[in-house]
Order: C-alpha cells, then structure tokens, then sequence
C-alpha cells in the first residue's frame, strides 16, 4: 500500500516498528503495510507558557478499555475536590452520543467505515472538550486523544479498519488544530498486567462490545508505545493499578489523591499544597 504524506516531518513523530509488547510481554506482530508509518504528533500549548487560569488540567489515559479511568476520576478527585470545596469540570467521554459507535462494533460488511466515522467523530468531540476554555475550575478530561488515536490504531492493526479508512480518519485526526489548545498539566496514565486488563475487560464490558483477548492486550501494546512516544514525558503520571484497587479501597484512594497534588505539586501548581493539609 502506498500512504500518502500526511504529516510535516518531525523527528519526535512515532513510527510503528515491526512488532509492539505490552508490559506483559504479549507481542504484536504490526501488518507490513504499518510498519515504519509516522502517527500524528499531537503537540499542544503548554499552559505555564501561555496564561494558564488558576487551576490545572488534568487529562486521563490507559492501557486498554475498562482498565478504571472513570472510576478514578469520580471517586479519587471529583469527590474529593468537591468536598474540599475545589470548583471541579468533569469533560467525561461523551460515547453515548456518537451515532456511529454501535455499527463500529458489529462484524458486518461496512464496519471498516464505521469504524473510521465513530473515531472521527471522538477526536472531533475531544478536540471541541478540550478547546473551551477554563480557567475558574480543575478541568478533569475522561480519556486523552493519544488514547483515541491508540483506539483507531489498534483497529488498523487488526486489520478492522481498512488502509484507505484508516489513511482517511489520519488526514481527518491530523487536520485538527491540536497546536491551539492547551496541553494538560498532567496525564494520568492508568496501567495492569495482562491478566487484569482481559479481567477488568471481560467483567465490565458494555452490552455492545464484543470480548477479545487479542484486542484488549494490542490496545495495551499500543497505547503504551504512544504514551512513552509522547513529547512531554514529564507530564505523566504512571500508575499500577494490579494492586492498587482505587475502586473499593478507601485508603487508596487517599494514597493515589495525594500522589496526584504531589505531581502537581512537583509542576509548580504550588497552589496545590492546601490540599494535603
């Protein structure tokens, strides 16, 4: 397959190698046509450089699906910063109003486009979510674009989403104009052995996803090359959740609150450290 240049060259852009592993070791062997294609390189404002507002941006990521992203931001610091009288933004992943989200899951003939379409139309959204401005509360992003991206990838690595889709929702992701928005404080990035993720997957899916093993640990292998690809390493937050069950655990929960003003904290939101009194 020939790809057309979509992209202006940049030495920091991630390149898809011939094989991608999960922290477990699962390996993905990447389709020839893949290997050596250049992904988008979503670079963004940085907010200290221009003007940032009185509180932080946070964005959250994971491994794969289900792997707890939401939880945590309900339960670890939308109920906590509330409680402590800290103005909160939920953005939360706005999938119940993508019209082409249940067609991308059905194994029909069209799905590839349906595919492509459903992405489309998530990196649209997130773009839109994270290009208002606020600067009066803690803006709270459920999933990241980079984890968007990883989605459609994925979907092209399994060969689920077609060459042509996939080069289309590419140009269509990249056309976005990511450079004007700002860039999250910090990125929590939400990550779990191969067993747990396929755990986690399974128990919690909803009732139009399908269960693939395959699926859930190239997501995984995926998603991690993109968040260590990313340009701004020190924005991220790495967090095991095998044994830390943020969920039910009250005194995780406490633990992981405080760990996340600390990043904060160490980002020169020293604005923060009220919070840990």
């Amino acid at each position: 397959m020939c790809w057309l240049v979509l992209f202006d060259s940049d030495p920091k852009m991630p390149k898809l190698p011939e094989k991608l592993f999960t922290a477990g070791g699962y390996e993905v062997q990447i389709p020839k046509f893949l290997i050596g294609l250049f992904l988008p390189l979503i670079s963004r404002k940085n907010s200290a450089k221009n003007g940032r507002g009185k509180y932080p941006r946070i964005e959250v990521a994971g491994a794969s699906m289900r792997i707890g992203k939401t939880t945590l931001i309900r339960r670890v610091l939308v109920d906590r910063l509330i409680q402590l009288g800290i103005p909160v933004l939920f953005s939360p992943e706005d999938w119940r109003n993508n019209p082409h989200l249940r067609a991308s899951y059905q194994d029909q003939a069209g799905r590839s486009q349906a595919l492509k379409e459903s992405q489309k139309w998530f990196a649209k959204r997130k773009f839109d979510q994270l290009s208002k401005p606020v600067d009066k509360a803690v803006f709270i992003q459920d999933v990241s674009p980079l984890m968007d991206l990883g989605y459609a990838v994925t979907n092209a690595v399994l060969e689920q989403m077609l060459g042509g889709d996939f080069e289309q929702y590419l140009a269509s992701f990249q056309r976005l104009a990511w450079k004007q928005v700002l860039a999250p404080d910090l990125t929590i990035f939400l990550d779990a052995s191969d067993d747990v993720l396929l755990q986690r997957a399974e128990k919690s899916r909803r009732p139009f996803e399908t269960f693939d093993q395959s699926y859930i640990l190239t997501m995984a292998a995926i998603n991690g090359f993109l968040i260590n690809s990313a340009p701004d390493q020190d924005s991220i937050l790495h967090v095991e959740t095998d044994n830390n069950n943020f969920a039910r655990d009250e005194e995780v929960q406490d633990w992981l609150f405080s760990l996340i003003v600390k990043e904060l904290i160490k980002r020169d939101w020293s604005e923060m450290e009220q919070l840990l009194v």
